[in-house]
């Protein structure tokens, strides 16, 4: 692992949950913007290059954000949200200053883009960054404590991968407490590396789980045909395969998941942390 080396760069602002550009970018520029500093935008993502492949991750903004917020020293989580809550518009007490929670939001909004692993927790505040309440405070710090834990984890690419795509769709029906609407979910693969991924609640409500299904498995298909880097690989065909439930990755993506469910649907995400014991601390 001596032949490693660490890159910094910035990425364009427009790369909004679709990997593939951000990947395209980091490896184009790769020897143009070695230890580029990333102070001008304060957003940057880190690149981690081998023969195997190149991983990127957030290391230094995750930082920033437990500095900014005082979780440096914080207990870890093993999970981004309490398993099985729900939020909603009632409980708690409003929030004197609710710019904090919306700057904090915003910022891990951002840090979605190498930690899908928290893209569930992060939609469901984002829907009360109107008239957010001290619960909702409360469950942005258990993502940070949870960030705590593995501030190093992003998304591997390997450099010998298929072109074959493959996407998940799912929906969870009428989840939203407060309008009964469904959440729509997908991951979309390139080989075994993702390249997009969304966590959205459906823009009006599904009289019965099909529908939402059919939603979710309507916005795959427009995201497949969006990316223009991937166009020419669909021909216009999509084949749908029944799988079982243990190798759906939707599950972490849709609700929230005790430890051990959580652990699985982990596993199956393509996240790495270089910073942990197991890659004999390369990146100290």
């Amino acid at each position: 692992m001596k032949n490693m080396q660490v890159d910094y760069m910035n990425i364009p602002w427009k790369i909004e949950h679709n990997a593939i550009d951000c990947g395209i970018y980091c490896m184009r520029h790769m020897e143009t913007y070695k230890e580029t500093s990333v102070e001008d935008c304060g957003l940057g993502i880190e690149a981690f290059r081998t023969s195997s492949g190149i991983n990127l991750y957030q290391r230094k903004y995750t930082l920033e954000i437990l500095e900014e917020n005082g979780f440096l020293d914080a207990k870890p989580a093993k999970t981004p949200c309490t398993p099985g809550s729900r939020l909603n518009n009632t409980e708690g007490t409003l929030l004197g200053n609710p710019e904090i929670f919306r700057r904090l939001v915003g910022k891990l909004l951002y840090l979605t883009n190498t930690r899908p692993d928290i893209s569930y927790s992060v939609q469901q505040l984002s829907q009360f960054v109107d008239k957010p309440r001290d619960t909702h405070l409360a469950t942005t710090h258990r993502i940070l404590r949870y960030l705590k834990g593995s501030t190093g984890k992003g998304l591997f690419y390997a450099s010998k991968s298929s072109l074959k795509l493959q996407g998940f769709s799912d929906s969870d029906w009428a989840t939203c407490t407060e309008t009964r609407k469904s959440i729509t979910w997908y991951w979309i693969y390139l080989g075994e590396s993702p390249i997009s991924w969304k966590t959205k609640k459906q823009a009006t409500v599904s009289r019965s789980s099909s529908e939402a299904e059919y939603r979710a498995l309507a916005s795959t298909i427009c995201e497949l045909q969006y990316n223009g880097c991937l166009r020419q690989k669909v021909q216009g065909v999509v084949k749908l395969v029944s799988i079982p439930s243990h190798k759906q990755i939707a599950d972490g993506f849709t609700k929230a998941l005790p430890i051990p469910l959580f652990n699985i649907f982990h596993a199956k995400l393509s996240l790495q942390d270089l910073h942990a014991p197991s890659y004999e601390g390369v990146m100290k």
